[in-house]
C-alpha cells in the first residue's frame, strides 16, 4: 500500500495569488515574477501566430511583459471575465497587434532583461508543432506548469531522503515514452527492491504531482469553479 501523503500547502482561498499579486503590485519585481512564469508560451505564441523571428519574439515578449506594469495594464484586470491564462493570451493579442503599427514597440521594456535569454534557443525546438496556434499555447502553458512542478516534486523527496521516488516517477512518467519506457520489472532490478516497490512509489508520487499541478493551476482562477474549469480545460479532466 502505498503512503500516505504529506498535505501540499496553499490557501484555498480565492482570488488567487497570481491575479492578487499581480493586480495590486505595479513594482518590477512583479514584472519579472509574471516574465519568469510565463514567458515560454508567450515567446512560442509570437513566433507561430504572428510569425516573427527569433530576435523580433524575444524583443516584443520582453517589452510585452514591461508595458505590462508601465502602462497599469494588470491594475485594470477583472478576475470575474476569465482566467488568467485566456487573460493574458488576450492581452498579448492585443498588444502584438498594436506592435505590428508601431515599429517602436520592439525598444520598449527600458532595456531590463525580464526573460531568460540562455533558454529562448530550448524553447526554439517546439516552434515547429503543427496545429492551431490557440491550442498550442495551452499546451506550452501546462508544459511551463509541469516545468515548475518537477524540481519541487524533487526535492520534496529529496528533504524526505527518498530519491527513488521521484527517480522511478521521472523515469517512468516524464522521460519514458512508448517503447522506450522501462518496465516495472527493469526498474525493480536497477534500484535493486521489490516489483511492488516500484509500484507503490509510483502511485505515491503521481499522487504528489497531481496535487502540485492543481495547486498551481488553482494560483491562477479567481473562483473554485474557474479552477475546475482550468483543470478540464489543460488536463481533460
Amino acid at each position: 500500500m502505498a503512503e500516505k501523503d504529506t498535505e501540499i500547502p496553499g490557501s484555498p482561498e480565492f482570488p488567487s495569488t497570481v491575479w492578487s499579486r499581480l493586480i495590486r503590485d505595479a513594482e518590477p519585481a512583479a514584472a519579472e515574477y509574471l516574465a519568469a512564469r510565463y514567458w515560454k508560451p508567450a515567446y512560442l505564441y509570437v513566433r507561430r501566430r504572428w510569425g516573427r523571428s527569433n530576435e523580433d519574439a524575444k524583443d516584443l515578449v520582453q517589452s510585452f511583459f514591461a508595458d505590462a506594469f508601465q502602462r497599469g495594464l494588470l491594475s485594470r484586470a477583472d478576475p470575474a471575465r476569465g482566467s488568467f491564462r485566456k487573460f493574458l493570451r488576450a492581452s498579448l493579442e492585443n498588444y502584438l497587434r498594436n506592435a505590428a503599427r508601431d515599429a517602436k514597440a520592439l525598444k520598449r521594456g527600458g532595456g531590463v532583461k525580464l526573460i531568460p535569454m540562455d533558454a529562448v534557443n530550448e524553447a526554439e525546438m517546439a516552434v515547429a508543432r503543427e496545429g492551431n496556434p490557440e491550442e498550442l499555447f495551452d499546451r506550452d502553458w501546462l508544459e511551463a506548469v509541469f516545468e515548475r512542478c518537477l524540481p519541487k516534486l524533487r526535492g520534496m523527496y529529496e528533504a524526505e531522503k527518498r530519491p527513488a521516488y521521484f527517480e522511478i516517477f521521472r523515469r517512468y512518467d516524464v522521460e519514458g515514452t512508448g517503447q522506450e519506457r522501462p518496465t516495472y520489472e527493469a526498474l525493480a532490478r536497477e534500484f535493486q527492491v521489490p516489483v511492488t516497490n516500484v509500484r507503490n512509489w509510483l502511485a505515491h508520487a503521481r499522487g504528489r504531482w497531481q496535487k502540485l499541478i492543481r495547486e498551481e493551476l488553482r494560483e491562477t482562477a479567481a473562483t473554485p469553479s474557474e479552477f475546475e474549469q482550468e483543470v478540464k480545460d489543460l488536463l481533460r479532466g
